[in-house]
């Protein structure tokens, strides 16, 4: 190695630090009414002065139809990602931009958690000590997610699923 050579990743299987700094925040809400009212009157008139029947029911009809609905929804979500995760330099591209991918798995009490990202890197934006910002990392892909008896307590049962489901007419 050259006294003056640049440590920083350009290479196929160098690493990089991604420095985890990810806040998001989103709302939403939607509000929607229909309402729809038919009537329908017909008239027999008069026959010879007087009304039609049929075995004393009269021939007149009226219909009447009305519909509505009323829906509503909101949601508010914040996320917030802090941490580091060292992946690796897997293809260089011609323009130099370096695809960087990697996963970080942690066992913590009685689940498994785990970080996956996948993105791409400039390589003027790499520091010299090989980190970089999440925040500069272009077509990123950050997934964090886990297994075990935590993950297992936040969703919802099969039953719940299947009610809140498109397959549910009702």
């Amino acid at each position: 190695m050259s006294l003056f050579e640049d440590r920083r990743a350009r290479n196929i299987g160098d690493v990089i630090t991604i420095v985890l700094s990810e806040n998001t925040s989103s709302s939403k809400k939607a509000d929607t009414s229909i309402k729809k009212d038919d009537s329908v009157d017909i008239g027999t008139g008069l026959v010879l002065g007087e009304v039609p029947s049929l075995n004393n029911l009269s021939l007149e009809t009226q219909l009447e139809a009305a519909r509505q609905f009323d829906g509503g929804a909101s949601s508010d979500q914040s996320n917030q990602l802090n941490g580091t995760i060292t992946v690796m330099v897997s293809e260089v591209l011609p323009n130099g931009l370096m695809e960087v991918r990697g996963e970080k798995w942690m066992t913590l009490n009685r689940g498994d958690e785990f970080i996956r990202l996948r993105g791409y890197v400039r390589p003027e934006d790499v520091q010299p000590n090989n980190t970089i910002s999440s925040t500069k990392v272009a077509d990123v892909r950050i997934t964090y997610s886990g297994n075990g008896e935590i993950a297992q307590s936040n969703r919802q049962g099969w039953l719940s699923r299947f009610f809140g489901s498109n397959i549910w007419p009702f």
